[in-house]
């Protein structure tokens, strides 16, 4: 917070300090710099150290993971949605990179190739990506698609070790018919 004031210094006292009141909240808003300046001296004069800077170093780590250790689709229900979320609000944007990888699911028979970068905007928690599933008509088992978080920026953030990797799951919705 802002603080003004001012000091006597008594004789023979070469030293005051002051205390600068900082605001603990719950927002990764990285390393912030406050300047400090004296002025305005009676029966003095203000050395070379006029201006000093304050660094308040951040507390408020994020970490960005999967909402869910696996997802869910059926098959023929179109693409399936997969959350991404931040454990808390940052102040400055965060990026991350997604890629969907062969499990038992195989890239361009089962699903489509999926890649890319995710943005959160200042104080957003949540993004999403879709993964395109194909819908045959073959009688064939769920079948998985691995998927996987990299390379978050800026490098305050990390991307937790419980949440990097998730597993999507494709229901199969065809039936077997017996004769």
């Amino acid at each position: 917070t802002t603080t003004i004031g001012s000091w006597v210094f008594a004789p023979g006292q070469p030293v005051q300090t002051f205390a600068v009141p900082i605001i603990n909240d719950a927002i990764q808003d990285g390393t912030e710099l406050v300047t400090l300046t004296l002025s305005n001296p009676v029966s003095a004069t203000i050395g070379a150290q006029a201006i000093a800077t304050l660094t308040i170093v951040d507390d408020d780590a994020t970490t960005v993971q999967f909402g869910l250790p696996t997802f869910s689709v059926n098959e023929n229900s179109g693409p399936a949605v997969i959350e991404v979320t931040l454990s808390r609000a940052a102040a400055f944007p965060i990026t991350v990179d997604y890629v969907a990888s062969n499990g038992t699911a195989l890239v361009g028979s089962d699903y489509g190739a999926t890649a890319g970068t995710l943005t959160f905007a200042p104080g957003e928690l949540n993004k999403s990506f879709p993964v395109s599933i194909t819908n045959d008509s073959l009688f064939e088992n769920s079948e998985s698609v691995n998927l996987a978080l990299s390379n978050v920026t800026p490098v305050s953030v990390t991307v937790s070790t419980l949440g990097n990797n998730a597993v999507l799951t494709i229901v199969d919705d065809d039936r077997s018919e017996e004769r």
